[in-house]
């Protein structure tokens, strides 16, 4: 490889820390490279008229550009006005990719926490219990949080962007509700996402697990029946179907059902205290089981997507009646 013109023959090597910034070791002038412990690979690389009088009006030549990037860790050439990595030599180790970020402002981590803080909040609500929407108080999530109102706004711009609040002029924050026919939708992807879950269940879950879940209904049967003791049901549905999601173990899945589990939670939690509903949906529960406890992968995953398919259908037909 050619040196640059005027670059001076190799010499011992020698090291001139930079005596300005001591933890740095010094830049290359022209003609001059200081940190000679890394051999160079670098070529000239011709220069148009242009180029040299901006270089000469800034003190600078090509050669002076090439070393200079070499106190951050890399060989580099200039092709076309541009910066380019040079070809290592074979005794040097290519310098690793750096993540361009910048650093953390003390703030970010308050916006951090109350985004995750607010968003369980509201996964965990049930806003389809009425029809009024449900309202978000900033000084009051500001005082609930012990965080100024700063970070308290730039969480709610963060969970506006996912679609769980919306800001109404003159009204405030508002979560978001969806239609009926958005709720269908979303009742139906669930079955699929369901009917997964139960699909890898009977592959990757521990048989202590699986044979769990009919603890979730012990206070449940013939002589405690789910119709007269409908809240405290209503609790054990939502527990079986997150169950569900979660003993697929696979995290996409979990994370999916995240975003419609607060509004399909809410229509489950609707629903389960119709007599039409109710009197069927721990049998079902129950049949499902059986079918995870006896790994019968085609069954477990038909009677899982069959079920939640029911309350798509019970809701897009009865919908208008739920608020009633």
């Amino acid at each position: 490889m050619r040196r640059p013109p005027g670059a001076r023959s190799p010499a011992p090597p020698k090291v001139f820390p930079n005596k300005r910034h001591p933890d740095s070791w010094g830049r290359c002038l022209g003609g001059r490279h200081f940190d000679r412990r890394i051999p160079l690979a670098c070529q000239n690389v011709p220069r148009t008229l242009r180029e040299r009088e901006n270089d000469r009006e800034n003190g600078l030549t090509a050669w002076h550009l090439v070393c200079q990037s070499k106190v951050d860790g890399g060989h580099y050439r200039l092709r076309n006005s541009m910066i380019a990595r040079a070809r290592p030599t074979p005794n040097e180790t290519p310098a690793e990719p750096e993540l361009g970020i910048m650093r953390l402002a003390p703030e970010t981590s308050f916006k951090t926490k109350a985004y995750e803080a607010l968003k369980q909040a509201i996964l965990k609500m049930d806003i389809y219990t009425t029809p009024e929407p449900v309202m978000l108080d900033e000084r009051a999530l500001s005082d609930k949080l012990g965080v100024s109102r700063t970070p308290i706004r730039e969480a709610i711009a963060m969970l506006e962007q996912e679609g769980l609040v919306k800001a109404v002029p003159r009204r405030g924050i508002i979560v978001v509700r969806r239609t009926k026919a958005e709720i269908v939708d979303m009742i139906r992807a669930w079955a699929a996402l369901e009917s997964m879950a139960a699909r890898l269940i009977t592959i990757v879950a521990r048989k202590r697990d699986i044979a769990a879940l009919r603890d979730v209904f012990k206070e449940f049967g013939p002589g405690r029946l789910p119709q007269d003791h409908i809240e405290e049901y209503s609790r054990a549905n939502i527990v079986f179907h997150q169950t569900l999601i979660s003993l697929s173990e696979s995290p996409v899945l979990v994370d999916m059902t995240n975003d419609i589990l607060i509004h399909v939670r809410g229509y489950r939690q609707l629903t389960i205290g119709r007599k039409e509903r109710i009197a069927a949906s721990l049998p079902e529960h129950l049949a499902m089981i059986e079918a995870l406890e006896t790994r019968d992968t085609e069954l477990a995953e038909k009677l899982a997507r069959d079920h939640t398919l029911r309350l798509a259908a019970y809701v897009e037909t009865h919908g208008q009646e739920l608020f009633a």
